[in-house]
């Protein structure tokens, strides 16, 4: 009796431990199971006639390398648009790296470069 009682708690723990690698593993911050790496974070508002998208991209870098963290950020967020838009089958107008809103920071301490970026998309008709 007592070993079936071990069991049925370690089944429980094994049970729990899965289905939290299985979140882990399978979560995307930002809802739908958006692209774009490890390094971002996306939140997808929907608006009339589209969606705003909205990423926090950060990683390891120099403050000279700036651009280059801007850059993957602006990509980042037009392929994840894109994405999102696929996960519905629809289309949306063409996106411009002008269009995107960046803002970003350097932290000195910790090397990081953090790029917060946001675009208004609208669906193709």
């Amino acid at each position: 009796m007592e070993l079936q009682k071990m069991l049925t708690r370690s089944g429980y723990v094994v049970v729990g431990a899965m289905l939290v690698a299985l979140n882990v593993g399978c979560s995307f911050p930002g809802g739908r199971g958006l692209s774009g790496g490890r390094d971002a974070t996306y939140k997808v508002e929907n608006q009339p006639g589209g969606f705003l998208i909205s990423s926090t991209y950060s990683r390891p870098s120099l403050a000279a390398d700036n651009e280059t963290v801007r850059s993957s950020c602006k990509r980042s967020l037009m392929a994840t648009a894109q994405d999102y838009a696929d996960s519905f089958g629809r289309t949306i107008q063409p996106l411009e790296e002008g269009r995107v809103r960046v803002s970003m920071n350097h932290d000195g301490t910790t090397g990081m470069t953090r790029c917060d970026a946001s675009v208004a998309v609208a669906w193709s008709r």
